[in-house]
C-alpha cells in the first residue's frame, strides 16, 4: 500500500514529493553511490544514470504489490508467502543480473 501511495504521490509536482525525496530517496541514493561507482570503476556494471538505476530497481518492486495484474499476467490466485518470496527473488536475480553483466544490453547503452 505504501508502494501504491508513493506512485500516485511522484506522479505530478508538490511539495510532498519534495520531502520524500529529500528525506527518503535522495538519503539511500548518496549511500548507495559510492558502491556503484567501483562497479563502474571495476568495469562490473555499465554505467547508468541515477534516474534509470532507480527505476530498475523500483520498478520491478510493484510486481509485489499489483496482484490483480499479476493475476491476469498468469499469476495464480491463490499464491502462499514461499511463492511470494520465490518471486522477490526472481526479480532480484533479474535486476542484479542485469546491471552487472559486463558487455550486456545495459552496457550498450551505456554511451547512449
Amino acid at each position: 500500500m505504501l508502494g501504491r501511495l508513493l506512485a500516485d504521490e511522484f506522479s505530478r509536482e508538490s511539495e510532498r514529493v519534495d520531502y520524500l525525496y529529500e528525506r527518503y530517496i535522495k538519503p539511500e541514493l548518496d549511500a548507495l553511490a559510492p558502491s556503484l561507482e567501483r562497479l563502474v570503476a571495476a568495469k562490473r556494471m555499465a554505467p547508468v544514470s541515477r534516474d534509470v538505476f532507480f527505476f530498475a530497481v523500483i520498478g520491478p518492486a510493484s510486481a509485489l504489490v499489483q496482484n490483480p495484474l499479476a493475476h491476469r499476467l498468469g499469476r495464480p490466485e491463490t499464491e502462499t508467502h514461499r511463492d511470494l518470496v520465490h518471486t522477490a527473488e526472481q526479480l532480484a536475480t533479474l535486476i542484479v543480473d542485469g546491471l552487472l553483466a559486463a558487455g550486456g544490453p545495459a552496457g550498450d547503452l551505456a554511451g547512449d
